[in-house]
């Protein structure tokens, strides 16, 4: 995102959109977000959208030759219905 759109809220708007959209129209009803650690903003993002971390998971991805670890998190509400 160009930095003259971050502050907003264009990112967490989006999140609770889609995953209203996708819990009407094709009846999904668990989400889990996968963000690598110390991407604050994504995590952020989560954050107030009403997901948690519930796990990591050490040495996840691999990306050029280097080893990250995954951030898990899942929502704290019910999904909408």
């Amino acid at each position: 995102m160009l930095p003259e759109f971050h502050g907003k809220k264009y990112s967490t708007e989006s999140l609770t959109a889609l995953m209203e959209w996708a819990t009407l129209e094709h009846g999904i009803a668990h989400y889990r977000k996968v963000v690598t650690k110390n991407h604050f903003t994504s995590e952020r993002v989560l954050e107030k959208c009403s997901f948690y971390l519930e796990m990591t998971a050490p040495r996840a991805p691999i990306i050029y030759r280097k080893t990250y670890t995954d951030h898990i998190y899942f929502p704290r509400i019910e999904p909408i219905t």
